[in-house]
């Protein structure tokens, strides 16, 4: 705990493979950085990294935990405290079955060296027959620029015309949005 160290950073279980650079961040941030708190956001709306250097009484009192707002509402925490809190880049962390695959993914290539024991587990439980193969990433169009938004001829919806990074067809899209 506090008593024993200037900081604590704990961890998500749920997040094998976090980038080491990740928790050399937050360490930095804590250590010279001047930050009082470091949250590392999920895009679950939760988090895998809290770093604190105090903990005043009630600080993580009654906050919604496992909720898609929990980061949210721990930042606005120690924000009314006026604490001074470091912010990482978003990671992910393991709920869904979507999650399992996207760890399969990564531990089939460089995450393995990140998450040994990770990796142990799926070979050892044969986690990979069980899932299957990943699946193949939609073709979903990657919108740069929305072109414009206006009201349909009724009045009742708004027509959006974007500029895509990506060919679609208008057969598979629908004329609503080429209009």
């Amino acid at each position: 705990g506090l008593e024993g160290s200037d900081v604590v950073i704990c961890v998500g279980a749920d997040s094998p493979g976090r980038p080491q650079s990740r928790l050399e961040e937050a360490l930095a941030a804590l250590r010279g950085g001047g930050a009082e708190a470091v949250l590392g956001p999920t895009e679950d709306g939760g988090y895998d990294i809290l770093g604190l250097r105090c903990c005043p009484e009630g600080l993580l009192a009654e906050l919604p935990w496992s909720q898609p707002t929990t980061f949210e509402a721990t930042l606005g925490r120690f924000e009314e405290r006026g604490m001074k809190v470091t912010v990482l880049d978003r990671w992910w962390d393991v709920d869904e079955i979507e999650d399992l695959h996207r760890l399969q993914a990564l531990l089939q290539g460089a995450g393995a060296r990140r998450a040994p024991a990770t990796a142990a587990v799926f070979g050892r439980l044969k986690l990979s027959a069980l899932l299957g193969p990943p699946p193949r990433p939609s073709r979903k169009p990657q919108f740069r620029t929305v072109a414009e938004v206006r009201p349909d001829s009724r009045g009742l919806n708004l027509l959006v015309r974007c500029v895509s990074k990506v060919t679609v067809q208008p057969s598979k899209v629908g004329p609503a949005l080429l209009d």
